[in-house]
This record gives C-alpha cells, structure tokens and sequence, in this order.
C-alpha cells in the first residue's frame, strides 16, 4: 500500500521539484532515521532489498550516518529545512560516492526526511576532497604559521590576517578586515612605485622588499611572496605571504637591486626557466 502522502498531488509536485527528474533514487525516513519508504529505483541504485532494508537505521545504507551526525543533520534539517553532502557507499563489490540531499517533508500524518540521492561524478568528488585539504591547510598551515600571512579579495581589500601578522602589526582580526593592502604599504614607497592599484601592482613587479606600517605608524620591512587561488577561470582570492628582513638583510637586498639596475642592457635572472628578477631597463 502506497503512503498517503504519495497519492497528495502537492506532495508530488515539491517531490518532483525536489529531484529535478534525474536519474538517481528517493527513499524516507521518521525522525528517528529509520527507513520508511524504499521504492523500486532504490533497490536499484543500492542493490539492496525493501525488505532487507525497511525499518533499518540510516547507517545500512550510509555507513558514515552514526547516530551522532544523524543528529547534527536533523539540527540542521529543523532550522533550514534541507541537507546536502557528498556520502560514501560500500556494497559487495565495489565503493562509490553519492550527492545526497536531504528534505523536510510534512505530511498529515507525519514528518519525514525526503531523500534525494544521485551518483557523484569523479570530478565532483575530487572537488570535494581539494575543498577539504584546503580547509585543512588553512586551520594547520595559515592559523598557526610562523609566517605573516594575509588573505586578500582581488581588488586587495584585506579578508583575513593570521594571528602571527596581527600579533606583529598591532591589529585585531576585526580591525584589520576591510582596510586595503597597499593602505599599509608605506606612502613614500608607493608613490615612488607608482602603486595606485593592486591587481596590476602585483602583477607588474616582484618587490623584493615592502615596507608596511603597523597600526601605530611603525615601518616593518618585509618580503612578499603572492600566491592566487582560482575557482575555474576566475581570480577568487589572493593569499600574501610576509617575512620580515633585517637591517643587513635590507642592505643586501639594496646593493643587489643598485647592482642589477646598473647595467646598460636589459637584464632578465632565470632559474629554472622562472623569471625571478629583472632591472628598470625591462
């Protein structure tokens, strides 16, 4: 016998909404996690049983579901009405991935959670894990590095600083969001470098040296190194790494840079078929 909420014409349509009329496998449960509803296409999809899996926690088909994260998804599910993950599944044979989408659904009789579930393709997935080592380099390399490290959006508003530059430069996390890069750049240094706007100043000149203001007027030399992170073709942010020099380490970084603008000719440095320095003559 159908459930009632099957033979409801609304229920249908948010259903059919729901899925988008794709090619992957709907089952429900209460509450509780408990399977209710395993239909055909399920069966299919899992290459399980109705009756194998009617009335079985959630953790028969999706092993990663302890009663611990089912709980943080039904949280969720309460205040926002709808889940999505990507979810592994073991069978006999093999082990996949499946984007897994979740709904509240209300019928008269009861709540349920509606699911949505379609094979991940291998680039997804791949995007997925790359999602997560980055999140994993930016709690363990970026939040505890030694080095000064800022991340900025790509007109060069400032989005985050770690704790090791705001230590250093005398700002809190707060503070130090909004405020433009080349605003801390030392006025005199800017304008002798014609530093007006920073997408094309970092792309016009690998500066060996910069000299930023703290948030008291203090001139800290540093050198920059910028790297940027891209989502498809688009510029989505820069993250600027800092290192503080020395006295002796800013004279030697002079008397090459005087070195180096002394020739008659153009003079471009390689190492390993990488530009790494070039004179005014450029």
């Amino acid at each position: 016998m159908q459930p009632n909420f099957l033979n409801n014409t609304k229920e249908l349509n948010e259903i059919k909404s729901f899925t988008n009329a794709s090619s992957g496998a709907i089952l429900k449960t209460n509450l509780n996690g408990i399977i209710t509803y395993f239909p055909s296409n399920a069966e299919i999809f899992f290459n399980k049983s109705e009756t194998e899996i009617l009335g079985r926690f959630l953790d028969e088909i999706f092993p990663e579901i302890n009663k611990n994260f089912f709980e943080k998804i039904r949280s969720q599910l309460v205040s926002t009405k709808s889940w999505e993950d990507e979810l592994k599944i073991i069978d006999k044979n093999s082990e996949y991935f499946v984007q897994t989408k979740i709904k509240l659904s209300k019928s008269i009789n009861a709540i349920e959670l509606l699911f949505y579930c379609d094979r991940a393709s291998l680039q997804d997935h791949k995007f997925k894990i790359a999602k997560e080592e980055e999140k994993t380099f930016f709690k363990e390399t970026v939040i505890k590095s030694n080095e000064i490290i800022l991340q900025t959006n790509p007109y060069g508003t400032i989005l985050f600083a770690n704790e090791k530059f705001c230590t250093q430069f005398g700002y809190d996390l707060d503070e130090i969001r909004g405020i433009h890069f080349l605003d801390l750049i030392e006025h005199g240094f800017r304008l002798e470098n014609d530093l007006t706007d920073f997408a094309s100043s970092v792309h016009k000149k690998s500066f060996d040296l910069l000299p930023l203001l703290t948030k008291t007027g203090k001139v800290i030399d540093v050198m920059p190194a910028i790297n940027i992170s891209l989502v498809g073709k688009e510029l989505k942010y820069f993250t600027i790494y800092l290192s503080e020099i020395n006295n002796s380490e800013k004279l030697k970084l002079e008397i090459y840079e005087d070195l180096l603008n002394g020739f008659a000719n153009a003079v471009v440095i390689l190492k390993y078929n990488y530009i790494i320095s070039y004179n005014k003559k450029i």
